[in-house]
């Protein structure tokens, strides 16, 4: 889901090419589906949602695989870590193995963020509703499998290659917002079909929580299906005209 706001980014293909997508209304309109969500379950008293113990998730260092996630992690480790628990859980076969994978995704987000962001909008429209804070961030993590599970192949690669194929950018400032220090984390994401045409570029919201990089948002940038510049494939040149005409 895309961050509830309205400006430009602009990223750099390989051949220095730039390009610039504006997010706005459907960026409103997807986290306000996730919030609606959430909603129903933080009304409840029992911290429960859908009959499963609903954790209380705080930011710490945390290993994935023999990666440690620390204060000193970059945007883009923590983005590879998320996007690699989400094909997890995705691929899961059982119960236990997809909450394990859930957990993972848990461990990377950042709780104080969202439910915080949660709060922001209900004070606008519901300013009487109280929402549970676990039960909340629970539910909004809950759905970032579901948002990318389309593109989890695109997940199957190294560090050294995804490293290489993401984008990291400053989100940029609006006058009335004085959030923390936020980054996109851009990455081309494969259609299954194998048409190049059919790609989409996802991004992921990193913000500083405790002095960690952990996961505010995902979503996919509307109207974008490539980060670098594609070059049409040249066209052959017209044969030579035959002697003596």
């Amino acid at each position: 889901m895309l961050w509830n706001g309205d400006w430009n980014t602009a990223e750099s293909g390989a051949g220095g090419g730039r390009a610039a997508c504006r997010i706005g209304a459907l960026g409103i309109r997807v986290w306000m589906v996730v919030l609606v969500a959430a909603g129903a379950t933080g009304c409840r008293q029992d911290t429960r949602l859908a009959g499963r113990e609903v954790p209380h998730v705080t930011v710490r260092t945390v290993t994935d695989g023999n990666v440690v996630l620390d204060r000193s992690a970059s945007p883009k480790q923590v983005a590879y870590a998320l996007l690699r628990a989400i094909r997890d859980d995705v691929r899961a076969t059982s119960a236990p193995a997809r909450q394990e994978a859930l957990r993972r995704q848990l461990d990377l987000c950042a709780p104080d963020a969202i439910f915080g962001k949660y709060q922001q909008v209900h004070q606008r429209t519901r300013p009487q509703y109280k929402a549970d804070r676990d039960e909340t961030v629970y539910a909004v993590v809950d759905s970032w499998a579901p948002t990318y599970a389309y593109y989890v192949d695109s997940f199957d690669v190294e560090w050294s290659q995804a490293e290489q194929a993401m984008v990291v950018q400053d989100r940029p400032k609006l006058a009335d917002d004085a959030a923390a220090v936020e980054k996109y984390v851009l990455v081309e994401m494969a259609d299954p079909s194998g048409d190049a045409n059919a790609a989409a570029v996802a991004m992921l919201t990193l913000v500083k929580e405790g002095g960690y990089w952990r996961v505010l948002n995902v979503g996919f940038v509307p109207g974008r299906r490539h980060l670098a510049t594609r070059t049409p494939p040249p066209t052959s040149a017209p044969a030579a005209e035959t002697a003596g005409r």
